[in-house]
């Protein structure tokens, strides 16, 4: 099991559980969290993306605070220099040939360590606020990723499509890694999102899916006509279960915390045994003596708790 984390602050959500350290996080705190990541052995940063929400109940279950995930990669990308950073993308809601130099230019400068998300997106004010037209976001997404592939991996790149269109161009810096590696965010029962996995995919993160949805997603991806066997693949899912509706956040469903080491460790080889190779490090499942998950109370105990668990727990799981 390979793992990964967020950094707490960068984004209020959800924000019914912020507490004030993070409300309150500086630069250099964030900075220092990634760096802490980097040195203990995490082997990804997860960089969430939104631009703009609608003020009201989107704000209200989500939170205001989120970064350009972009441009915050490109500072957690130079603060470390070992693990993978994934900047989230909706890309629909990006211009795709400054998104791809973006893109490009970070793996390039990391040295290969930077690996996208790709979003398809959910949110119709959003796109509706960015000029993007909602209803041809599927279709948006997969030209823009052909068309960066194009630009990445063509001498002369040239694509022609109804969303995006060149020839004749040239795109450097190349990225490091070749083929770039991809990630694609999607519910497990969406054969759309499974199919770009299949055709591009590099790793799949699921969203609103039980983990035991997780081997017939995967059977589905390497099945496919268009899977590459010989490229490697992470399946992702969130530590926990999900709790909150897909759509509005709102939480529907009272969420089901691992507490202490050995729930930690059970919850894992039951992941595992889902066929799920990647998870984020779940540090809120510190027990507090009670049997209940320890607070953590500043960025200082985040840190600690950052080292509980890759000294604590990691050596125990197998293959971690």
């Amino acid at each position: 099991m390979k793992f990964g984390f967020a950094i707490p602050g960068l984004t209020t959500f959800p924000p019914q559980r912020q507490e004030d350290w993070e409300l309150n996080i500086t630069g250099d705190q964030l900075l220092a969290i990634a760096r802490q990541g980097d040195e203990l052995g995490f082997e990804y940063l997860f960089v969430p993306w939104h631009i703009a929400l609608e003020h009201g109940v989107w704000t209200d279950n989500m939170g205001a605070r989120w970064p350009h995930s972009l441009a915050a990669s490109a500072l957690l990308l130079g603060a470390t220099r070992r693990l993978t950073v994934v900047p989230h993308l909706v890309v629909p809601c990006e211009p795709p040939i400054h998104m791809a130099k973006a893109i490009s230019t970070m793996d390039w400068m990391s040295g290969g360590r930077c690996e996208p998300m790709v979003l398809t997106g959910y949110m119709q004010a959003e796109f509706e606020l960015l000029g993007v037209d909602f209803a041809k976001r599927n279709e948006i997404t997969d030209e823009y990723v052909e068309a960066m592939i194009a630009l990445w991996t063509q001498e002369v790149a040239e694509y022609h499509g109804e969303h995006v269109g060149f020839s004749q161009v040239a795109f450097e810096p190349k990225p490091a890694q070749q083929p770039m590696r991809l990630w694609f965010g999607g519910k497990a029962t969406s054969k759309r999102a499974l199919t770009r996995v299949a055709k591009w995919g590099s790793g799949w993160l699921s969203y609103a899916s039980r983990h035991d949805e997780h081997p017939a997603a995967a059977d589905f991806i390497r099945g496919h006509p268009d899977y590459d066997p010989s490229r490697s693949l992470e399946i992702a899912a969130y530590f926990d279960e999900p709790t909150m509706d897909p759509e509005s956040h709102e939480e529907t469903v009272a969420p089901d915390f691992a507490v202490g080491d050995d729930a930690v460790l059970e919850r894992v080889a039951s992941m595992t045994a889902n066929g799920i190779t990647t998870t984020l490090a779940p540090l809120n499942a510190m027990d507090d003596g009670h049997g209940r998950p320890a607070p953590i109370r500043s960025v200082e105990e985040y840190l600690d708790r950052m080292t509980w668990f890759a000294e604590a727990i990691r050596p125990r799981i197998a293959g971690a």
